[in-house]
């Protein structure tokens, strides 16, 4: 099994120790989030903090834009300024912004990785020339979701459309429901989990969970 560790520190020091972690227990890459708490010092110093952490980490890097949480957007510039590093692996996008499709496949060079977290996204970021995903929604959903990616390889996009349509209603109730509180639920109530317990600041979710399980089974059945 690949493992990516998630990197997410305004501390440089902090995320190359945690690179280095991450090489010693085996990890393939890690997926770092932008230095978010200084959030007024402007493209050309984020873009050096991902650099150094490159010259530094013995992983590859996956950057993570993920502008809801950070409130740090990783820009064209910003990805176009770090994209030509020799541990760049490529980018992540969760924003869910459907205008960051072509964006990135122009600011992201061929071969390095376009991944969407948004999977409401998935088959659009597909046709736009994106690798795949890494996906949360996937605890719950993966041969769907694994199906669309092999759907598009195989180059049947009737496919990869009807199978984004039958989950698009699922993944919008996953994506709106406490996480990762409502994967484990849903996995418990499938015998995938012994405890669906988390950890603080977050609380189970046994009424999100029992929502989101009812619709995944009327329509899909369970994904045992």
């Amino acid at each position: 099994m690949a493992l990516i560790l998630g990197i997410a520190t305004p501390s440089l020091s902090e995320a190359v120790w945690l690179a280095k972690q991450a090489a010693k227990e085996g990890c393939i890459a890690v997926l770092v989030m932008p230095p978010a708490y200084w959030r007024n010092v402007g493209e050309e110093a984020v873009s050096a903090w991902f650099l150094a952490l490159m010259d530094a980490s013995p992983l590859p890097v996956i950057a993570y834009n993920h502008p809801a949480m950070t409130g740090l957007p990783l820009t064209r510039a910003i990805v176009q300024a770090i994209s030509a590093h020799e541990r760049f692996a490529g980018i992540k996008d969760s924003s869910g912004f459907p205008e960051n499709l072509p964006m990135y496949r122009e600011a992201v060079p061929a071969g390095k990785a376009i991944l969407v977290g948004d999977e409401t996204l998935l088959a659009d970021a597909l046709r736009h020339g994106w690798t795949g995903s890494i996906s949360g929604a996937a605890n719950v959903l993966a041969p769907h979701l694994v199906q669309i990616v092999r759907d598009h390889l195989a180059g049947d996009r009737e496919s990869v459309e009807e199978r984004q349509a039958l989950i698009q209603p699922l993944l919008e109730a996953i994506r709106s429901s406490p996480q990762p509180a409502t994967h484990k639920g849903v996995l418990r109530s499938w015998g995938r989990l012994a405890s669906d317990s988390v950890r603080l600041p977050l609380r189970t979710e046994p009424t999100a969970a029992r929502r989101v399980l009812e619709l995944i089974e009327a329509t899909v059945g369970a994904i045992r």
